[in-house]
């Protein structure tokens, strides 16, 4: 049963269907960006530093001061650390040997609430897109000097970053004028596509079948209990088959959405808003086979997850 309403500018929903997803953080990196100087946000560094590889017992933390990092040492006290400024040279090879490489940072700086989130989420999206452009700069981000070395490095050996948190300061306080933004992210050998298909695809599936069975076409990402990755952006297609046949697709290969917002657009879409099939009845649902192909940059990426 669903009741909805408008909501500080995000349509909201409340639901009885028992539906929950793991948000938990898995794979295994060698390099994280984590934030700097927010102490509310310790839970996520914490969760981040077990994605660490194991057989990696030196960890190299560059920070925009050696001031308040106590509790990155204290989360690592089990591994030789060495804590550079990031002014210094940084070189992303490092992990290639026995070390971890773990850069601290704040993003946007100073602005209010919303320009704030409009600007880290500008930065998250290059950064998850590994863009590097001369056009681009990232001033606001505080280990700007190292981000592009960061992505230049993802870029060339096909890796990804994938989203742990985007947060703001304002989400911990009631100052919205003057605000710090925090990400944190995890380098993934593979594409985000992979990603998600290796370690969440009962979760897209599950998803899509809720959305067939409950009509749905509005919804945010704070309804559910998604892992942060499902705020990252792909190019989607959802198609339905009936008996082998097609019972109905929708999606584009143009356009990048959050993938959660994807899931819910498409499946009301692929159930619908196709006009070559009848609309899917509640009845036949179970009966249905769920294709998602999720794209990145183009086709060589794409992955398919299927039910």
């Amino acid at each position: 049963m669903f009741t909805f309403s408008v909501s500080d500018s995000f349509y909201r929903f409340n639901c009885q269907s028992g539906i929950s997803f793991d948000s938990g953080i898995h794979g295994v990196t060698k390099m994280l960006i984590l934030p700097y100087g927010n102490k509310q946000l310790t839970n996520i560094c914490e969760c981040a530093y077990k994605t660490l590889d194991k057989d990696l017992k030196k960890v190299v933390i560059y920070s925009p001061t050696n001031d308040d990092i106590s509790e990155h040492l204290d989360l690592l006290n089990d591994r030789e650390v060495i804590v550079k400024t990031c002014s210094e040279d940084i070189n992303p090879n490092i992990i290639e040997n026995d070390t971890a490489l773990v850069i601290l940072t704040t993003l946007s700086r100073g602005f209010n609430y919303n320009d704030a989130r409009d600007i880290d989420s500008f930065t998250a999206g290059n950064i998850e897109e590994n863009k590097i452009n001369k056009d681009i700069t990232f001033e606001e981000f505080s280990a700007f000097e190292v981000l592009p070395l960061l992505l230049g490095y993802a870029s060339d050996k096909g890796y990804s970053f994938i989203r742990l948190e985007l947060a703001n300061s304002a989400d911990f306080n009631t100052n919205f004028a003057s605000t710090l933004g925090y990400g944190a992210w995890m380098l993934y050998e593979g594409s985000s596509a992979g990603y998600v298909k290796k370690y969440y695809s009962d979760t897209v599936i599950d998803f899509v079948k809720f959305n067939l069975k409950n009509n749905m076409h509005i919804a945010c990402s704070e309804c559910f209990n998604f892992p942060e990755v499902f705020n990252q952006e792909f190019k989607i297609i959802i198609s339905l088959e009936k008996d082998g046949f097609v019972r109905g697709v929708s999606g584009s290969f143009k356009t990048r959405e959050k993938l959660f917002k994807a899931l819910v657009k498409r499946s009301f879409g692929v159930a619908f808003s196709d006009n070559r099939f009848a609309p899917v009845q509640p009845d036949e649902i179970d009966r249905l086979k769920i294709n998602v192909v999720l794209l990145e940059n183009n086709l060589m990426n794409s992955v398919l997850i299927e039910s």
